[in-house]
């Protein structure tokens, strides 16, 4: 439904009203927010039917933070807001579970963006022992709206809010706050805040610098990946469906032949099987990172030489092509400087696709926005 909404909205076949135009893009994004909603709520089932483990890992801390500020940094910009760092750079490492430890720190940069205007918001990483046992502390302050004692009480319960008029203005579900808190529980810490009404808020996650996971989980199953084989093959790697999905529908319709997955592990063994003209990598993954994947490609005598483009809300150019990257892009996705960037490194010319899709309506869809275009289409 979000991919067919946001084909509407570009009005592919140009004849579409504005005012079809303008209510497609609304379904879209209206989807989009309704698919947050029911992906923290499945969390927040995971949680409490003691259906969610933890994937604990050793990772340097300093590496997730600076990941962690560059891609929040659009929303505390989009409200002029400035954002100061304070992490010793020898930190160190944890032994956690890397990703809920980066959601936990997006809920609550997003909050402190969120809820301050022309203010400061503040990221402080700190190490402490107590009783034998280090500690990490990650303490996020702003200059914000503030909250009184009695929306304090009821800050940490599902889908609450301070009150109505919070919930009007700023949006949201009042589920950020509490998943944060019990995933921070269930690593053997907590998150405490202060707050003064006008003055901002300081929340703060403190945690066990190595936690202990009786059962490590897997990471989660992956979609499997989708295949549109073509001469001219670009091979997206991408933990977001959504990004996946967009990626594919332009692309497909430019005349290239895309293959999607979701993780740096299956990325690797389509690069090695197919050899792709390009491929597009994010950065922010579960797992392998993109760091990891664009290694790898370069290091390998049968990718090294196919063009990696990132594309990815971390921009960090200056890693990026010293890994060996062709080029950087930054989300969100600009189409056009996606498709200059691949046409430039495109080999060779073809006008017959194969589309491989288990769904029928997604098959038929691509047979014709690539006819229209010119393709023949198997």
């Amino acid at each position: 439904l979000l991919v067919l909404s946001k084909l509407l909205a570009e009005n592919v076949d140009k004849n579409l009203s504005e005012k079809q135009v303008q209510f497609s893009e609304t379904i879209h994004t209206a989807g989009t927010e309704l698919l947050a909603l029911i992906n923290d709520i499945l969390d927040l089932s995971k949680i409490e039917a003691g259906k969610m483990e933890l994937y604990v890992e050793t990772f340097d801390i300093g590496v997730m933070v600076r990941e962690t500020v560059a891609t929040i940094k659009p929303l505390v910009d989009k409200n002029a807001n400035t954002m100061e760092i304070q992490c010793a750079a020898d930190i160190g490492t944890m032994h956690a579970d890397l990703t809920r430890i980066r959601q936990s720190l997006f809920n609550l940069l997003s909050n402190a963006s969120k809820f301050t205007d022309h203010g400061a918001v503040r990221l402080a990483v700190s190490a402490s022992q107590e009783c034998g046992k280090d500690w990490i502390s990650f303490a996020v302050s702003d200059s914000g709206i503030g909250m009184t004692h009695e929306q304090l009480v009821k800050l940490f319960q599902p889908f609450t809010q301070a009150d109505s008029a919070t919930t009007r203005k700023y949006g949201g579900t009042g589920l950020g706050l509490t998943i944060t808190r019990r995933f921070c529980q269930m690593m053997g810490g907590d998150v405490v805040v202060e707050s003064e009404m006008g003055k901002g808020s300081t929340f703060t996650i403190r945690l066990p610098r190595r936690v202990v996971a009786e059962t490590p989980e897997a990471p989660a199953a992956q979609p499997a990946p989708q295949v549109t084989l073509h001469s001219h093959t670009v091979l997206v790697i991408d933990d977001d469906a959504v990004a996946r999905d967009l990626m594919n529908r332009f692309l497909t319709k430019e005349g290239f032949g895309v293959i999607t997955c979701a993780n740096g592990e299956e990325g690797l063994k389509l690069a090695a099987e197919y050899r792709p003209d390009v491929i597009v990598v994010d950065i922010l993954m579960p797992g392998m990172d993109g760091w990891t994947v664009i290694s790898r490609i370069k290091a390998a005598p049968e990718t090294a030489d196919i063009p990696v483009v990132v594309l990815s809300v971390v921009d960090d150019k200056n890693t990026g092509y010293a890994l060996g990257a062709s080029d950087y892009l930054t989300k969100p996705l600009d189409r056009e400087r996606v498709l200059a960037v691949i046409r430039k490194h495109r080999r060779g010319d073809a006008n017959r696709v194969l589309v491989v899709d288990d769904e029928s309506s997604a098959r038929e869809l691509s047979r014709r926005i690539l006819e229209k275009e010119g393709w023949l289409v198997n």
